[in-house]
């Protein structure tokens, strides 16, 4: 655990305090007087003494003034404000980036802390008011924001950024820890399923040298309360437990990490009520390998791989081209990230040891390491009198603080810290180590400049008092800048004009960063009595004998100390009212244009609208200034209740809603404001609320979609996309009607939603897919030139190639009945006693019609006259002979005979080429059954020829019983069912409902045949359980139940010619076309 205070820090003042001579401290800078004057220097008396390997620099700024307000004109106030004002050096600017992380509400919360939130404000703050830090450089990562890819991300973003002269501040408050994970190991621990009543075990998992472990269920599902798994160590059979389970957690999660070696589960049940009980099928383990994290936000609770590791984090800190990196954490165990993260140029600072935890405290609503080392800013020793805090010193007084405080609590820990970073680690923008050495004709000096931003000045000056008129010799020290950003260590010395009387000297800075910083030591008069040095007002450009150099009414050091105005520019804010009007007069802030931020200027507000500048609402009708004046309303009237553009909104519910009063349709959508807000629910200013594509108006008055909702329908499908790109309907989520949505057609099988059979075969889309799991977009999904509607329609299976079965008997295999438009099921498709088979190749007949010829007579019937049942003249010819009795026909010549035989075959050839099919061979789909053994048969019997003729015996009530207990086993040893949805499962419930069809017929043997191939391909339930029934029942039947079954059984007839068997209805072979 660890705990962190949110407190409130001043914010910076601008323009810092200047010190003058009864201000000096001797520890910041020394001064060699043998007299000290308040008002001048007389150069006599000084003792001049100069420093071994000091510069002269030149003078490279002469100023001369008067006490004599007349010669102090305008022209010279505006050249000194020139002067001031003249472009910045070229040196470069030093920025300072920082990632700030704070992580107190982690997933779940179990693991939430209370104000690591707070502890990372404060940073931010601190950074900002203190260290002159830009926010627009500072990334900011507070709890969701903080995963291992956000942190990652944040430090990238500004490597692609920074440069060799900037600095990285990088802040962590968070959880913190050690170890590398390891496994997972497969492991097999689980109750009986379900469990016993009154159960009580005990199991364990080692893992030597393991500091944490967890589990993984496969599943857990227990009686909730009663019922409970206790994981912890040994002392989960004492009842004490690190973690406990009990009640329905599901499949597939893993447990908390608990700090053990070896993992022990003790599952207990009461006495009545058991579930499945729980399974853990593998575990994972944490070895202390000396490697430390820092917890980002998606690594707790089950996912240690997003740990932010000690080598990530230096590897990280690595691809960042800066000199000077910092890194503060305040986590337990954080002290461990040392040895890894430590380099050349980095200054770490943690809240404790590897070994030990970090606190935060209530009392504090800060981690305790945060909370002084935000104190130490201001509190801390100077313990090197060198006038700056350097995070050396901060860290003194935090360590202190935290030691004492934490032990204060129960727990103490220790702050650590590594410092690679030569010299002192100083932040704070200050003057350091500084030495002004006044001497006979020079002014020796040394200091140390600190901080970040853009040096605009850094000047070091002596001015001259000669009767009144002051003098000075300015250098400017960024021409001699010991670095590129002029941050860094300065000395040499000025030369002194002898015959004058020295008035005062100093050094002065200013530095843009966050806000524009004034840094000044000095010693000098004031002549104008402004509480500013000659010399510091010389160096800054303001007029040392007026004490309002720019005629705002404010003392130019009022404006400096007090006020943070520019003591140069009457307007500081640029708002139009002078900087001490809005002091004095208005009471506005002189360095803010906009003091009431209700997007007026405070001058507009003064002089052009007679609004109150601190009041955002002058006319209290809950509507800002600024926004009325924008808007063209009056700011000093309450007119909240108007509607200039009758829209059926308010000007306080235009204001409200952010539409614009002065139109009716802000949005250009197609409705009213009202109408959108108060009717329909819609965004006013977004012409498209749900972002589908149709405008609000379009989606209302054309189209009758929701414009609140993109998938009016919940087709998948947005409205705008349905209407524009796939013209679908975006109210009916099945445009089609073919059982399908719009976005399974158009995104998953790439059919035609506004067709509802894509491929023309018969079948909806949907039925093809759900049913009978036929491809949609192909009109014959088993390439067996049967479209899969016909085969469906005809009961025939449309994934498997049977287009060469013959499920009729009719000598026409599939196919051929699809080529003919024949009934594959009925052998006889018209009814007229004649086979669709022999009709198309013995006799000639169309299949279809039961009377080819038109005669009146069947086509059976003439072929049993013996008539032409081609030829409707032959039947009439016939019949009138027979009445008359000629016998004349029945003489018929044998070459006559010939001929007639002859081209009848002609015939019969040249029609039969008609109906030839050639078929390419293909490969058609079969189902793999996996091959088993079959044992050897035994050997026969050895039956003696002698043995007299016996009848055979009829089955007795014992032979059915034995008979049908081989069936029974049989049947148990067959596959498995499938489940119904499955493939497998779909194809075995269309053999099932065929061979239900064939019972139902009376075709008992081929129904039977096709119940066992049903079985065998696994046939869902309950058609499994009721077929296998059937087939139990049928053998368990007496003699006279068979006899009377194979009685109902179709007989056959026996060909006299090649012995094929035929159907008993059948005149004619079916092999050889002989007379049965």
């Amino acid at each position: 655990m660890k705990i962190k205070m949110l407190k409130k820090r001043q914010k910076h003042v601008t323009f810092l305090a200047i010190f003058t001579c009864s201000l000096i401290l001797p520890t910041i800078f020394t001064i060699q007087l043998s007299n000290n004057q308040t008002n001048s220097i007389n150069n006599d008396s000084l003792n001049i003494q100069l420093t071994k390997g000091t510069q002269k620099k030149k003078i490279h700024e002469n100023y001369k003034y008067t006490n004599n307000n007349e010669l102090f004109d305008k022209s010279a106030k505006e050249s000194l404000k020139s002067r001031n004002t003249r472009d910045p050096s070229d040196l470069e600017e030093k920025n300072a980036y920082a990632v700030i992380v704070g992580i107190s509400n982690y997933p779940g919360s179990s693991s939430d802390l209370s104000y690591c939130d707070d502890d990372a404000q404060d940073v931010y703050n601190m950074l900002i008011n203190d260290y002159n830090f830009k926010s627009e450089n500072i990334i900011y990562l507070e709890d969701s924001a903080a995963t291992e890819n956000g942190i990652t991300s944040a430090l990238n973003s500004i490597s692609a950024n920074i440069s060799e002269n900037d600095i990285l501040f990088f802040y962590y408050s968070g959880h913190g820890g050690y170890g590398t994970e390891v496994g997972p190991y497969t492991v097999n621990i689980e109750t009986t399923h379900s469990y016993y009543n009154n159960y009580d075990r005990t199991w364990s998992i080692s893992h030597p040298g393991a500091e944490y472990m967890r589990v993984h269920f496969y599943r857990f599902d227990s009686e909730e309360y009663y019922d409970y798994l206790l994981c912890g160590d040994n002392d989960v059979n004492n009842d004490y437990y690190y973690e406990l389970f009990s009640g329905d957690y599901g499949y597939n999660f893993w447990s908390s990490y608990i700090p053990v070696d070896r993992y022990y589960l003790r599952f207990v049940s009461d006495y009545s009520i058991v579930d499945w009980g729980f399974r853990v099928d593998k575990y994972e383990a944490i070895m202390d390998d000396g490697t430390h994290y820092v917890c980002s936000y998606d690594s707790i609770p089950n996912s240690p791989s997003n740990y932010y590791f000690d080598y990530l984090l230096d590897s990280k800190l690595d691809t960042l081209d800066c000199s000077e990196k910092y890194v503060i954490v305040d986590a337990c165990h954080s002290g461990g990230l040392i040895p890894e993260v430590q380099d050349v140029g980095r200054y770490i600072m943690t809240a404790c040891e590897d070994d030990e935890s970090s606190l935060e405290d209530p009392g504090l609503k800060n981690g305790v390491f945060t909370n002084f080392f935000l104190e130490s800013s201001e509190l801390a020793t100077d313990s090197n009198s060198d006038g700056a805090i350097s995070m050396e010193e901060m860290f003194t007084y935090t360590r202190s603080h935290t030691i004492s405080y934490s032990n204060s609590l129960g727990y103490t820990h220790h702050p650590v810290e590594n410092d690679g970073i030569i010299g002192e680690s100083i932040l704070y923008p200050t003057f350091s180590s500084t030495i002004l050495d006044l001497n006979n004709n020079s002014l020796n000096y040394s200091f140390n400049l600190h901080g970040t931003g853009l040096i605009n000045h850094l000047k070091i000056g002596v001015s001259y008092n000669d009767s009144g008129t002051l003098t000075s010799n300015i250098t400017d020290l960024t021409d001699y800048s010991p670095s590129g950003t002029g941050f860094g260590q300065y000395s040499g010395s000025i030369l002194l004009t002898e015959s004058l009387d020295i008035d005062g000297y100093g050094i002065y800075a200013k530095i843009s960063g966050n806000e524009i910083l004034i840094l000044n030591q000095t010693i000098s008069g004031d002549s104008d009595l402004d509480s500013l040095d000659n010399i510091l007002e010389i160096m800054m450009g303001t007029n040392p004998f007026s004490n309002d150099s720019d005629n705002d009414g404010l003392l130019d050091g009022t404006e400096i100390n007090t006020h943070s105005t520019d003591p140069n520019d009457n307007d500081s804010d640029d708002d139009g009212l002078l900087d001490g009007s809005e002091i004095n007069t208005h009471s506005t802030d002189p360095n803010d244009n906009d003091s009431d931020n209700d997007g007026l200027l405070d001058g507009s507000e003064i002089n052009t609208h007679t609004t109150d500048p601190n009041d955002l609402d002058s006319d209290d009708d809950a509507m800002p200034d600024g926004w009325e004046v924008i808007n063209l309303l009056d700011p000093i009237t309450n007119d909240s209740a108007d509607d200039p553009d009758a829209d059926g909104i308010s000007n306080l519910g235009e204001y409200v809603d952010g539409t614009d009063p002065n139109d009716s349709d802000s949005d250009n959508d197609g409705l009213l404001d009202g109408e959108e807000i108060l009717n329909y629910g819609t965004n006013p200013i977004e012409e498209d609320s749900d972002n589908d594509g149709l405008l609000d108006g379009t989606e209302i008055n054309t189209h009758s979609t929701d414009p609140n909702d993109n998938d009016s329908d919940d087709d998948g499908l947005l409205d705008g996309a349905e209407i524009n790109i796939h013209s679908t309907d975006p109210n009916d989520n099945d445009s089609d009607d073919d059982d399908l949505l719009d976005n399974s057609e158009v995104n998953t099988y790439s059919t035609d939603p506004n067709d509802d059979d894509s491929d023309d075969d018969g079948l909806l889309d949907g039925s093809e897919i759900n049913t009978y799991s036929t491809d949609p977009n192909d009109d014959d999904s088993d390439d067996d030139l049967m479209p899969d509607g016909w085969e469906v329609i005809n009961l025939l299976n449309p994934i498997i190639n049977d287009s060469q079965d013959d499920l009729d008997i009719d000598e026409l295999s599939n196919l051929a009945e699809y080529f003919y438009n024949t009934d594959p099921n009925d052998e006889d498709s018209d009814d007229d006693t004649l086979l669709d088979g022999d009709e198309l190749y013995r006799f000639y007949t169309d299949p279809l019609s039961s009377d080819t010829d038109g005669d009146g007579l069947a086509d059976g019937t003439e072929i049993s006259w013996g008539l032409d049942p081609c030829d409707a003249r032959s039947c009439l010819f016939t019949i009138i002979l027979n009445f008359i009795g000629c016998l004349t026909l029945l003489i018929v010549p044998v070459s006559y005979g010939v001929v007639k035989y002859h081209r009848k075959k002609q015939n019969r050839e040249k029609e039969k080429k008609q109906f030839d099919i050639k078929l390419s061979p293909k490969t058609y789909n079969s189902l793999r059954i996996s091959k088993i053994e079959k044992p050897k048969p035994k050997s026969k019997p050895y039956i003696s020829t002698n043995v007299p003729y016996r009848q055979v015996p009829q089955p007795n009530q014992k032979n059915i019983n034995n008979l049908q207990t081989e069936v029974k086993n049989l049947l148990n040893s067959l596959p498995p069912p499938q489940a119904s949805n499955s493939e497998k499962g779909k194809k075995a419930l269309f053999v099932a409902n065929l061979a239900f069809r064939y019972l139902n017929e009376g075709k008992i043997k081929q129904s039977v045949d096709t119940m066992i191939t049903a079985l065998v391909l696994g046939v869902p339930e309950p058609y499994n359980s009721q077929i296998k029934s059937f087939l139990l029942k049928s053998f368990a039947v007496n003699g006279n139940n068979h006899q009377k079954a194979n009685s109902q059984m179709r007989t056959s007839k026996i060909c006299p010619y090649c012995n094929t068997h035929n159907n008993s209805t059948y005149q004619y072979c079916v092999n050889c076309g002989g007379k049965l």
